[in-house]
């Protein structure tokens, strides 16, 4: 029986395009334990995908998983030169803003930007979706192959940043290895979602960010430049706080006006205000346009926040975060906090036990796991605080900008939002867990190690 090429070469596309920029941005001591844990990854992310779409609760496919998928479709259908239903295919900005000017149908002729025939600006990650159509009715078991392909490199990129963090080889080693168990991540692979894609993403736009603070080179600036735009169109939120902690630090920079570190801090606002400007062409093809396209981003968040129910913009989980904001402010603050740190509560299980139909019960595994982690998370944090190096505070300050970002909009940053800077986490992880190593060794009567800090 022949074999059919074309996902062959899309696994081949998808792992030589995050692959070979993650070994060329790791340190030439450090290229074989990458392609090691590599490895690791797609061995233990192959065994959970199987364990997983056994589970019952699997055909219970979260919402926006669907819409990914229609949203390829169409997508397909229209590179295909074939009109497009926007009802059938969940076009809401085609709908309700270019219908009228355009026809009942997506016309293959219709110059329209994807993000205003979607209706999301997070379009990328279904047009990746979409190169697997020609495949045929499989498509979808070769795509979530493709996600495990993104899903097998992130252990390897919480190996480097723990490293970049300052962590020891077994903390590193630590990191990557609670990498390749994380339910989360699996759960998140296994259905069509893009949460490990933006992962992969975002830890490559991290690691070229932290090679450029250390020594400029134009290698790095490329792939921070080009994970940057990608972003953009995947995970707007992720690059808004990897560029606000980009900002800070060349803030920081001037203000310190510390002369060695102008070099890196001029390269990586160089590739921050290059895949703005990529992110945005053709749509905003001068500053000006560029500027307004991304203040329109905050319009459209700040629409959402503000409307009400039975307008277009609302959202039920956001409405529900801000009216509890309004009626008692203390009360919901407390409970972002506990949603953010603990949510999904593991424990729920004992007072609801399991229904076996319902898709957040995968998530529980994955807070289990993130809540057996968050201490010595915790203590990595704040010695990174402590130590207030750049790569600490490009780090440190991503983690709270997406904090502040997602508590600001929903109320809380926790399960799938917070999944894609598990890799940064676990990081971090290993980082506490050197410190711990060190707390104890200098406890012991027979030690004569000195507390390190950096």
């Amino acid at each position: 029986m022949p074999i059919d090429p074309i996902p062959l070469i899309l696994w081949a596309m998808a792992a030589a395009t995050l692959m070979v920029p993650l070994l060329r941005i790791a340190p030439a001591n450090q290229r074989t334990t990458v392609f090691a844990w590599t490895l690791v990854g797609a061995v233990a992310y192959t065994a959970k995908h199987l364990l997983i779409i056994a589970l019952p609760q699997w055909t219970d496919a979260p919402s926006d998983a669907s819409g990914y998928v229609a949203h390829a479709e169409a997508l397909f259908l229209h590179w295909s030169a074939v009109p497009v239903d926007p009802d059938a295919y969940r076009l809401a900005g085609y709908s309700q803003d270019w219908a009228a000017a355009h026809g009942r149908f997506w016309a293959p002729h219709a110059q329209i930007p994807y993000t205003s025939v979607l209706g999301t600006s997070e379009w990328l990650y279904s047009a990746l979706l979409a190169l697997h159509l020609p495949i045929g009715p499989a498509w979808p078991a070769w795509a979530a192959g493709t996600n495990l392909l993104l899903a097998a490199m992130l252990p390897a990129t919480s190996w480097l940043l723990a490293i970049e963090l300052g962590a020891d080889r077994m903390g590193a080693a630590a990191a990557a290895a609670l990498m390749a168990i994380d339910p989360t991540t699996s759960v998140n692979a296994s259905w069509l979602l893009k949460d490990v894609f933006t992962a992969a993403v975002a830890a490559l736009a991290l690691l070229a960010a932290c090679h450029l603070l250390r020594r400029v080179s134009l290698q790095a600036m490329w792939i921070l430049t080009l994970t940057l735009a990608v972003l953009v169109a995947t995970r707007f939120v992720g690059f808004l706080a990897i560029a606000c902690a980009l900002a800070g630090l060349f803030l920081i920079g001037v203000v310190q006006h510390d002369k060695p570190r102008w070099a890196p801090l001029v390269a990586v606002g160089l590739s921050l205000v290059a895949a703005t400007g990529i992110a945005a062409y053709p749509l905003a093809p001068d500053p000006a346009q560029v500027i307004d396209t991304l203040l329109g981003r905050f319009d459209a968040a700040n629409t959402t926040m503000m409307a009400g129910a039975g307008e277009r913009a609302f959202d039920p989980s956001v409405g529900d975060w801000w009216s509890r904001l309004k009626d008692n402010p203390l009360l919901a603050m407390l409970q972002a906090v506990a949603r953010t740190l603990f949510a999904p509560y593991p424990w729920s299980i004992l007072q609801s036990p399991l229904t076996w139909d319902s898709h957040l019960e995968l998530y529980l595994p994955g807070s289990l796991v993130w809540l057996l982690c968050l201490p010595l998370i915790g203590i990595g944090l704040v010695h990174a605080a402590q130590r207030r190096s750049l790569r600490d505070l490009l780090c440190l300050g991503t983690v709270f900008a997406l904090a502040i970002a997602y508590i600001l909009m929903m109320g809380e940053w926790s399960t799938r939002q917070r999944a894609f800077m598990n890799p940064l986490f676990f990081a971090f992880f290993g980082l506490g867990l050197m410190q711990v190593k060190r707390w104890l060794s200098v406890r012991r009567p027979d030690s004569k190690a000195k507390v390190a800090y950096g």
